[in-house]
């Protein structure tokens, strides 16, 4: 491996850890939670799902029962992503599903505009739909995940029960924006969702080879959520068994590989029993969600629970500082109690806060260029 190529994949694979990201918003914490009070502020990181509607049908998709709404309508997405510039609070925003975001047919101009406003784009998109506007857009975005979820078209269609030739046009399509790319940007992903039947070591390598073939820059792996009580499958022991040998082809191949954080601390410890109620990023509007059909949610692990006594409000016909200054904002956090939540991969950010305003520990360093995510 070229000098330069390892020093890219190191810095890439050892950048501080996610939690710590809290660290460079600390302006905006207004410790709330203390008080029993809830901000009314902008969130920090807005979650949107543009759509409920999806060009494939994952059969392990968390969303398969949720997806209800068809599209957010263009102009009251037009209007959110007005009134984000506008108030310029807001410093990132992550396009996911839901269904799948390129279907939505405003998502490229809510990129382009929102970058221009000087608020940083991420978006997860499973590559299939490709169109100029879009190849545009994404150039804009700070980082990109596709989920590919597979290392071949057999594997691909048997999961998302897709079309002859979907596979070989979802790669060429993440490796057209991988050759676009200027100076390294955007980061660019590959993810694959590991399950029973695409767990063996050998597939996961040829995964990281894939990677390598299409131009990106790393590998996520995560382990399959049920989607009926939020629970890990058994893949991830056998999985973490095989990270040396995993970490070694990724090195040969030029490849970072995401999975430490994702598999060791958020899932086998975010199951553990908090010992805190109140949850400090969602009582001090550091995170938020708009679905498809205009909900407004504290964060996407409550919207999952299906229970429509955490939406803050709709912004069919109120505007979102409507909605985040309503008075059922605070009624449906303080609805909210932390130690029964479900997994949620805002905990160890909360822990850092909260142990940080203790006095327990002193500001951390952050040096992911992806900060503004949280």
């Amino acid at each position: 491996m070229a000098i330069e190529t390892e020093k890219k994949v190191n810095d890439f694979a050892h950048r501080t850890s996610h939690r710590n990201r809290i660290f460079k918003h600390l302006e905006r914490v207004e410790r709330s939670w203390e008080r029993n009070e809830v901000s009314s502020n902008f969130p920090v990181s807005l979650e949107i799902q543009p759509t409920d509607r999806c060009n494939l049908s994952c059969r392990f998709c968390a969303y398969r029962n949720l997806r209800l709404n068809g599209d957010l309508p263009v102009q009251v997405f037009s209007d959110l992503v007005q009134e984000l510039v506008t108030e310029q609070k807001t410093r990132s925003v992550v396009f996911s599903g839901g269904g799948e975001p390129s279907c939505h047919p405003y998502l490229p101009e809510a990129i382009i505009q929102l970058n221009a406003g000087g608020i940083e784009t991420g978006i997860l998109t499973n590559g299939v739909a490709m169109n100029t506007r879009l190849e545009e857009a994404y150039q804009k975005c700070r980082w990109i995940r596709f989920s590919l979820n597979a290392a071949d078209e057999t594997s691909y269609r048997r999961l998302n029960f897709s079309p002859a030739g979907t596979y070989d046009r979802a790669c060429r399509n993440i490796e057209k924006i991988a050759d676009q790319r200027i100076d390294g940007a955007p980061t660019l992903g590959i993810s694959m969702i590991v399950q029973d039947g695409y767990d063996q070591l050998t597939y996961l390598r040829n995964f990281i080879g894939v990677a390598h073939n299409l131009g990106v820059d790393y590998v996520m792996f995560r382990p399959l959520v049920q989607t009926d009580n939020f629970q890990t499958a058994t893949t991830q022991g056998t999985f973490i068994n095989w990270t040396e040998e995993i970490e070694e082809t990724a090195r040969e191949k030029g490849i970072a590989v995401n999975y430490k954080t994702f598999l060791r601390e958020r899932y086998e410890t975010a199951w553990q029993v908090r010992d805190y109620h109140r949850c400090p990023v969602v009582y001090d509007s550091l995170i938020g969600l708009v679905t498809a059909g205009g909900d407004v949610f504290p964060c996407v692990a409550l919207y999952l629970t299906g229970n429509g006594k955490y939406s803050f409000g709709n912004l069919n016909g109120s505007s979102f500082k409507e909605v985040l200054t309503g008075g059922k904002r605070a009624e449906a956090v303080n609805n909210i109690n932390a130690v029964a939540c479900p997994y949620c991969r805002h905990d160890h950010m909360n822990e850092e806060l909260l142990k940080y305003m203790a006095g327990e520990t002193s500001e951390q360093t952050c040096s992911d260029p992806h900060w503004k995510f949280l």
